[in-house]
């Protein structure tokens, strides 16, 4: 970053640079002054004071240095593993001088849309098994690819799980088999077809896939189960 004067006045002149108006910086004394590696903290403003015998003059008004940061990856998105059926979401973090402007790519092809910080796939299908997702975050002093690409697998998604349900007193009491080595979670709901269906128990990955019964103690004339599994 170079900044120059011209003047005028009985020689000879003297030179003395100025930054944020009141810092003189050492040895900068000619009628021009060089930044030979702009950083952030040299961004502000400067002034240079010119003297002679007969008085002196300040540069008005002052020259103001921005210094612009390219775009850097501090946490660069991490291969990822899921079953078919289950959301897949990739993340980045970044830094540099703001706006940042971010486009996700799959296998080197901009993907529509994607132009956030995240990029996600709510149900991983087999079609997307060994994807390769990378990021280009520019902004006003260039861009930056994530690398390397992060690779999706998709596994085959877990067995159905099969359950049977009995009313016990004031109580339903569900049984199902777990599927090994997975977390287990029952869902239920009082209809089949609306409302929300909320979490009534995790089971934590078995170690077998003998039967397990829950108890349900919500009254109602009917109620839905249904078991979540993931890893």
């Amino acid at each position: 970053a170079a900044f120059s004067v011209t003047a005028s006045g009985t020689a000879p002149l003297a030179y003395q640079w100025r930054f944020n108006v009141s810092s003189n910086i050492l040895g900068a004394t000619n009628a021009s002054y060089t930044i030979t590696n702009a950083q952030p903290v040299h961004a502000g403003n400067y002034t240079v004071v010119i003297t002679n015998v007969a008085g002196s003059i300040t540069s008005s008004p002052a020259a103001s240095l921005t210094v612009n940061v390219p775009p850097g990856i501090s946490a660069a998105p991490t291969n990822l593993a899921v079953s078919a059926g289950q959301p897949a979401a990739f993340t980045v973090t970044a830094s540099g001088t703001a706006p940042l402007n971010y486009q996700w790519r799959r296998g080197g092809a901009p993907i529509a849309g994607a132009t956030g910080t995240n990029y996600s796939i709510a149900n991983a299908r087999a079609r997307d098994n060994a994807a390769a997702f990378t990021v280009v975050i520019t902004n006003v002093a260039g861009s930056i690819t994530s690398a390397p690409a992060a690779t999706l697998t998709v596994s085959n998604p877990p067995p159905p799980v099969t359950g049977t349900m009995v009313q016990q007193g004031g109580n339903f009491l569900f049984t199902f088999t777990p599927v090994v080595g997975l977390t287990n979670t029952v869902l239920t709901n009082s209809s089949a077809e609306s409302g929300a269906w909320n979490a009534l128990t995790n089971v934590p990955p078995p170690a077998s896939a003998s039967s397990i019964t829950v108890t349900d103690s919500v009254a109602g004339p009917a109620r839905f189960y249904r078991v979540l599994v993931v890893p």
